[in-house]
């Protein structure tokens, strides 16, 4: 039962990170086109969390084969 619910949260997880990861992605794309935009829409607090979130997406991504995690939850 551990094995179990261990791998979906290894697998879910894994899709939640690229999810964050592409959503960091679209914001990086915004911060390029008007980043007083991005910082008036998200306020300094969020500004910070979003930079903070980038890194660990891309620390996770680093340290765990995502995609190939995200692939069982399809396969």
């Amino acid at each position: 039962m551990t094995t179990s619910l261990r791998q979906t949260v290894r697998v879910y997880g894994s899709l939640l990170v690229l999810v964050i990861g592409f959503l960091c992605g679209g914001l990086t794309i915004a911060l390029f086109i008007s980043a007083s935009w991005v910082v008036e829409t998200l306020g300094l607090v969020g500004f910070v969390l979003y930079v903070l979130t980038t890194f660990l997406c891309a620390l996770l991504s680093f340290m765990f084969d995502l995609i190939g995690n995200a692939k069982e939850a399809f396969a």
